[in-house]
């Protein structure tokens, strides 16, 4: 059996998979969860324990898709930019890396 690799560089599927309905509610589910911790007092907080409650929470509504992911754990650290580059409140709030690929 051969399994296809998507070729397509990771901020490109990112980016194709934020305009989806599942994109949408994962992202805001991630962002509320984000101003909630600000709201509490928090500076910081890690991407990747507000992405597994949104896939959790998400996956439990509308189960898995034909390829197994609605959420691909390689879009966290896109989704941690892009909410410190378009939601004020939350500039620096995530730690980030330098991307490698």
């Amino acid at each position: 059996m051969t399994i296809w690799k998507d070729p397509r560089p990771i901020q490109e599927k990112y980016e194709e998979w934020r305009e989806t309905s599942d994109g949408e509610v994962v992202y805001e589910a991630v962002k509320a969860a984000a101003f909630r911790l600000v709201a509490r007092g928090f500076r910081h907080y890690g991407i990747a324990a507000l992405f597994e409650a949104a896939r959790y929470t998400h996956s439990l509504k509308v189960g898995p898709d034909a390829e197994g992911f609605k959420v691909n754990n390689n879009w966290r650290s896109r989704m941690a930019r892009e909410l410190m580059e378009t939601e004020p409140g939350l500039d620096g709030f995530f730690e980030l890396r330098t991307l490698h690929a």
